[in-house]
């Protein structure tokens, strides 16, 4: 996709795709972690279901090592992380039942993650 910029120069907007092909929602640079295998190393030791209860959210945890994502599936609730070479994004959707405490969710997923990586 193109968009002009206000200097008036033409640019390519890049969609980042998850796994599924959905657009992946937020980015989060990495501060820590020196590469996206250290990374995805360390979320998968702090991303853990006994973490994401908090949210009164029972999920299945699976880490892909290979790919370096990790997803999460719960009852109305699915989280996809994705890691580059210098950030992380993710995608997040819920259920009607959880929506109005989807700012809540991001906002601690996000400080969880920057605090680590």
């Amino acid at each position: 996709m193109r968009y002009k910029r206000p200097s008036g120069e033409s640019a390519v907007l890049v969609q980042l795709e998850s796994r599924s092909n959905k657009a992946m929602d937020k980015l989060i640079n990495f501060k820590i972690a020196k590469n996206k295998k250290e990374a995805f190393l360390i979320v998968k030791k702090n991303l853990t279901p006994k973490y994401l209860s908090q949210f009164k959210i029972e999920v299945e945890l699976e880490y892909d090592a290979k790919n370096l994502e990790i997803s999460a599936c719960g009852n109305g609730f699915k989280l996809e992380i994705k890691f580059e070479e210098s950030y992380v994004s993710y995608a997040m959707v819920l259920s009607l039942i959880y929506r109005p405490f989807k700012n809540k969710i991001v906002e601690a997923l996000i400080k969880q993650l920057a605090q680590v990586i």
